[in-house]
């Protein structure tokens, strides 16, 4: 499973964001593993595990959703500054879509908290979904300047049973379990392959020359034990 980052988005931000990731779902690696990195393209490969991706593919879903439904304010916003309306007016929208994109973004910070946390120190959870609500912000500020983000899902080869000998045993029950088990897991991870691929298409449907949705930086809440990690 890759993570494909476009040339916008600063390693440094994008590690936080990776790591709050990787320790809520209690990854193996803290760290997030490069596997390789395009000088020419500024474009940064990484591996995660399923239960990762399923986090990511949200949050781009998510933010799409947000883009999609804020941009046409923006875009308003926009034709009502060129027909010279009052700036109190365009500021009272700007901030209102600031607003709502801001909120939409801590409840998914939230959500992601209450269903893929597989932690139990409610003090170090806080922390976490200060880092999502953080980072989920900073990559919606680069996906509206133009990032790209790519999400590909590796599929397994199907396990198969014995071929048919006439003096070999039936396959054992425990096989056949084995069997079904595999084929539920492939069957799962083909829908999140596809929901990833529908995911990262839509980032590209950003252009950079879009409205920004958040003009302004997220205030970074730093605690003591998030330094030490």
């Amino acid at each position: 499973m890759l993570l494909e980052v476009g040339k916008s988005l600063v390693f440094g931000e994008l590690n936080k964001l990776l790591r709050a990731v990787n320790e809520l779902v209690a990854a193996e690696d803290y760290d997030p593993r490069v596997l390789t990195i395009s000088s020419s393209w500024w474009q940064v490969f990484l591996d995660l595990d399923p239960n990762q991706i399923l986090v990511w593919v949200l949050a781009i879903e998510r933010i799409v959703g947000l883009f999609k439904s804020n941009l046409e304010i923006k875009n308003l916003q926009q034709q009502l500054n060129d027909k010279k309306m009052p700036k109190q007016i365009t500021d009272l929208i700007e901030k209102e879509v600031e607003k709502r994109v801001s909120t939409e973004l801590k409840n998914l910070a939230a959500e992601i908290r209450r269903d893929y946390a597989k932690i139990d120190d409610a003090a170090r959870l806080n922390e976490i979904e200060t880092q999502l609500r953080q980072g989920l912000i900073y990559l919606a500020k680069r996906m509206n300047q133009g990032a790209h983000v790519e999400i590909n899902v590796g599929i397994p080869d199907e396990p198969t049973p014995p071929k048919p000998d006439a003096e070999a045993a039936e396959p054992s029950e425990e096989f056949q379990q084995t069997l079904v088990q595999a084929r539920e897991r492939i069957a799962k991870l083909r829908d999140l392959r596809d929901r990833a691929r529908s995911a990262s298409s839509e980032t590209t449907a950003i252009g950079q020359d879009a409205p920004l949705l958040l003009a302004q930086d997220a205030q970074h809440e730093t605690t003591p034990e998030a330094q030490k990690k």
